[in-house]
């Protein structure tokens, strides 16, 4: 579990959390690496205006199980991932809370059945 106060909008930071693509330039060294950018297959599975399902894996290993993301208006992101056959799973949720002009605060929850998923 985390929380913190970030000094951007609320719609920011739901952009850029909804957007797997940035982690591996954006978070190099800390949640990723620049050499593991590549294109990602993505898929939007449903949207309407209480949100977005999808799901998205890498191109480079393109049989590696999907990634679903899903957004649900107007603050919870839900990513969700796995594999079936070894009974895994795992995932993260984020919640961001609006504070005021460029502010906001997001909580944050790891989770797994596993610990070396």
């Amino acid at each position: 579990m985390f929380s913190a106060d970030l000094p951007y909008d609320q719609s920011y930071f739901i952009e850029n959390i909804i957007d797997p693509a940035h982690v591996p330039i954006s978070h190099d060294g800390i949640m990723g690496s620049r050499k593991d950018a590549q294109a990602l297959e993505l898929e939007v599975i449903e949207s309407n205006i209480q949100g977005i399902k999808g799901r998205w894996r890498r191109t480079r290993t393109p049989n590696t199980p999907w990634i679903s993301l899903d957004f649900i208006a107007p603050n919870l992101i839900l990513y969700k991932f796995g594999n079936e056959q070894q009974g895994k799973f795992g995932g993260i949720a984020l919640y961001s809370i609006p504070l005021g002009k460029n502010r906001c605060r997001i909580l944050i929850r790891n989770y797994s059945n596993t610990i070396s998923l």
